[in-house]
């Protein structure tokens, strides 16, 4: 019986050092942006967002745009906003969960036929875990008032000034509440690219409820899904806690079963 007791407790003791060190690595650990491994943020440091526009076959009119990511992640820095290649640019930094912004000039319209800043912005961090920062277009027209069709996005990703993600194809927002509320005539591709010039297995449509039609050319398939972070620590930690509460439950049914039989 001496011996079942020690191997419970010792079970129990492994249980809890192994408790001990996925709770510290989550709670004090670093933070991963956009699923980007290279991104392993500190708090307290400074992620800047780059998001660039380019390939466009025509000169823009006017858009309509957002960025979106979780406060509870990061810190906006609200005077580092900015819109490197347009003027007069209408902006709000003070959404719950994220940013709008809108531009027009009808007598001097946007070159983005190469790659040019489109925004920029820095965050502090918070804390750490996995989060995203995401875009999404709600209008991107020329002067025939249509939506563009051709297109690039991409984006960088610099931490403290260090550049750590480069030309990376920038994350869609795809939260369906994001996508039934700001929905306009433009749509967005998970590829970052246009129905004329994207291609293959990412070129997916991101769209949400709207009264015109998603264009019939390229792959359509609406992409839908609310993003989540990733929970694989907390769930080994809830394990972890388990096991100990199932081993010290053990161990006190076998002592009281134990000195039962000593005092029979």
């Amino acid at each position: 019986m001496k011996k079942v007791i020690k191997l419970i407790s010792t079970s129990m003791i492994v249980a809890i050092l192994l408790v001990m060190t996925i709770v510290p690595s989550f709670a004090a650990g670093s933070l991963v942006i956009n699923d980007e491994k290279d991104t392993k943020l500190k708090v307290g440091d400074t992620v800047s967002y780059e998001l660039y526009l380019g390939d466009c076959e025509e000169k823009v009119e006017g858009l309509q745009a957002y960025i979106f990511y979780d406060r509870s992640y990061l810190q906006i820095d609200k005077d580092s906003l900015e819109f490197p290649s347009l003027t007069n640019v209408v902006s709000n930094p003070d959404l719950d969960n994220g940013i709008t912004f809108n531009w027009t000039d009808v007598q001097k319209l946007a070159d983005f036929s190469k790659k040019k800043g489109f925004v920029s912005v820095d965050f502090k961090v918070l804390k750490a875990g996995e989060t995203d920062i995401t875009y999404f277009i709600s209008e991107l027209y020329g002067d025939d008032m249509t939506y563009l069709k051709k297109f690039t996005f991409t984006y960088d990703l610099k931490v403290n000034d260090k550049t750590v993600v480069k030309d990376a194809v920038p994350v869609v927002d795809s939260d369906s509440d994001n996508l039934n509320r700001y929905q306009g005539s433009f749509t967005n591709y998970a590829d970052g690219k246009g129905e004329k010039n994207g291609s293959g297995d990412n070129h997916v449509a991101i769209v949400g409820q709207r009264t015109t039609d998603v264009p019939p050319s390229g792959n359509n398939t609406v992409q839908n899904v609310s993003q989540g972070e990733d929970n694989t620590a907390m769930i080994l930690t809830i394990i972890g806690i388990v096991v100990v509460i199932i081993a010290i439950v053990i161990v006190i049914i076998l002592r009281n079963n134990y000195n039962k039989r000593q005092d029979n």
